[in-house]
């Protein structure tokens, strides 16, 4: 991503995040229900896919923005502004969006491509080849990072399914909705993991 801080994808929640983007499920379901739309019409959607990020230092500082000294945050960290490369099935870009806005190439990975390109384990536990996973609690959700490339990826995994997926039901929501299931792995572990709570 060319964002000039890396944060999380899809956050449940913004309690650690940067005061100019506190953004997450909660606070859309939040709005929507506020409009008068009843909860249960509402579909979470859970994006397979994540966004990696070039940063400034090969060092995770940590971040306060909530103001409170208790809630930190490895995440929310200053971007050279230029993405790492993207992976091979992800949109690369380098063309215009639908608003005709430049759209620039990198970034994207399926989550299938963490574990194919042995950056995550297969189980999602770990990082590998230099990565290593992170699980922010305050968004409830994962990232990796490279000291050596100071790359940080941030994306869902079965962990952070689960959350949404019991934030479904703890809110009375519809379901969820995966865009799309052809980032999930052959084994379809982020789908099983949605399953287990919902079934």
């Amino acid at each position: 991503s060319s964002s000039k801080i890396a944060g999380p994808n899809a956050p449940l929640f913004s309690t650690c995040s940067d005061p100019a983007s506190k953004f997450s499920a909660l606070q859309a379901v939040k709005h929507w229900i506020s409009t008068g739309i009843p909860a249960k019409k509402l579909i979470l959607g859970i994006p397979s896919y994540g966004y990696a990020y070039t940063l400034k230092s090969n060092n995770l500082t940590e971040t306060k923005f909530s103001g409170d000294s208790k809630k930190t945050s490895h995440l929310f960290q200053s971007t050279t502004g230029v993405p790492p490369k993207a992976g091979k099935t992800a949109n690369v870009g380098g063309d215009k969006d639908a608003c005709g806005n430049f759209n620039p190439p990198g970034g994207p990975w399926l989550y299938k491509e963490l574990s194919g390109t042995k950056k995550l384990t297969s189980n999602a536990k770990k990082g590998l080849g230099g990565f290593e996973r992170h699980y922010n609690s305050c968004t409830q959700t994962p990232f990796i990072f490279n000291p050596e490339t100071c790359s940080l990826i941030s994306y869902n995994d079965p962990t952070s399914f689960r959350a949404k997926a019991k934030f479904v039901l703890r809110h009375g929501l519809a379901c969820v909705e995966v865009f799309d299931a052809t980032g999930d792995t052959d084994d379809k572990i982020l789908l099983r993991s949605v399953w287990k709570v919902l079934a």
